[in-house]
């Protein structure tokens, strides 16, 4: 791949510099993909005074080096929509590219964050993508950081998918880890992984506000299924749960 121009959803246009990819471990909270520090993470205000690019609270996060424009973090929001396109073998038959993206000028603006999800129920992706987005047309997997791929068609920003991503998983806790240590295989936290991305989407928070009982119950089932072992993914879809636990129920 050459240098080559990426159009953002939001319609501007940043450069992609071949052969580069940013070394850290993406961490996966269910409801966000770090690749870099939490927004409660003491030094984050540093970081953000030091690079320059767009912030979590507004979209998607992308902070570019101040002097060679390069990226350098990113926290991506995973939507609530579950939406299956049919497309995701596709996406992971395309060859991955590693490349970066760079600005063109000294200016932040806003990286539109992505409005669907879809999850492999083999664990083996996570896609998330502008639904008013065409899924037809040249595609182009840029490999941004291990495992996290951008998606592309027709050279515009289509998404993102990341590869088994119950490997990535970590808890969401002020003050922990932004990233996993090392990746741990554990095929049978995919299932928990999925059936949780299912039972909690935008077409259950009406039920969850309602105080469902069914989903209660299927909800501590989930639960006592990530049984007594402290492996990472375990522990995060355990926090996860009982978050909603506590505030819904």
């Amino acid at each position: 791949m050459n240098n080559t121009t990426l159009r953002l959803f939001s319609g501007r246009a940043v450069d992609v510099v071949p052969g580069r990819t940013l070394a850290t471990l993406p961490g996966w909270t269910i409801d966000a993909l770090n690749v870099g520090p939490f927004p409660s993470s003491p030094g984050y205000d540093a970081h953000l005074a030091r690079t320059l690019g767009s912030t979590f609270d507004w979209s998607d996060e992308f902070r570019f080096d101040k002097d060679t424009l390069l990226l350098e973090t990113i926290i991506l929001k995973v939507p609530e929509r579950n939406l299956n396109r049919g497309d995701i073998a596709a996406w992971k038959e395309c060859p991955a590219t590693p490349g970066l993206l760079r600005l063109r000028e000294h200016e932040s603006f806003s990286f539109d964050e992505t409005g669907a999800r879809h999850m492999a129920p083999d664990g083996s992706a996570l896609i998330c993508f502008y639904e008013e987005l065409t899924s037809e047309g040249h595609r182009l997997r840029i490999n941004i950081a291990p495992s996290l791929d951008l998606l592309c068609i027709d050279d515009r920003h289509y998404g993102w998918m990341l590869s088994w991503p119950a490997q990535h998983l970590i808890p969401d806790s002020r003050g922990g880890i932004c990233s996993p240590p090392y990746l741990e295989d554990e095929p049978e936290v995919v299932p928990l992984v999925w059936e949780y991305q299912q039972l909690v989407s935008d077409d259950t928070l009406d039920r969850l506000n309602e105080k469902d009982p069914s989903l209660l119950t299927a909800l501590k089932a989930l639960r006592e299924k990530t049984g007594p072992s402290g492996t990472l993914p375990r522990q995060a879809l355990r926090q996860r749960i009982d978050a909603l636990l506590d505030t819904f129920y």
